[in-house]
């Protein structure tokens, strides 16, 4: 057992270690950096502080979905929940009390969290699902490629119609 406890613990802490790489936490640092608090809200970590935590991340949401901290009309609601889970999962990692729950063990967002998602989700417009590459295409370099005297362009061209194959049967198209 505590040897998969250290192997699990030295596998948090690697995956979080070199934190200048990942965007989503310098846009979280950014942001605290501009409204006077440290990154890792070192001063709101009592039970009592939980409310400002929470207000914190909710405002970091709204600046990434108002486009204040992207160079764009706004962040999606996926982006802003991926933004805010790997933020607190950053801080959880280590040892920090998580903004996004109002206890420790507690499975699912908070309620406020949720319900915003959820908002926004129903605000963004759906994806439109377009075809990374149109039949024709396929049908165009299996019949040119094929019939080349070089290998090189016949194994291309066995390839693509393998992996356009392949995505029809896993419904990518």
């Amino acid at each position: 057992r505590s040897d998969l406890s250290n192997l699990l613990s030295s596998e948090k802490r690697r995956q979080y270690s070199d934190l200048s790489r990942n965007s989503y936490w310098r846009k979280w640092c950014r942001f605290t950096a501009h409204v006077g608090q440290h990154s890792y809200l070192h001063n709101l970590q009592g039970a009592s502080h939980y409310m400002e935590r929470s207000d914190l991340f909710m405002a970091f949401a709204w600046s990434l979905r108002d486009g204040q901290l992207y160079k764009s009309n706004g962040a999606s609601a996926t982006t802003i929940e991926a933004t805010l889970r790997k933020c607190a999962g950053i801080m959880v990692a280590r040892e920090f009390a998580d903004p996004l729950r109002h206890h420790p063990a507690q499975p699912q967002l908070d309620t406020r969290f949720q319900q915003q998602f959820k908002q926004w989700k129903d605000e963004d417009p759906t994806p439109k699902r377009e075809h990374a590459l149109p039949n024709s295409t396929v049908q165009l370099l299996a019949r040119c490629y094929s019939a080349s005297p070089k290998i090189s362009f016949r194994i291309i061209a066995d390839l693509v119609v393998i992996a356009y194959f392949f995505h029809l049967r896993v419904c990518e198209y």
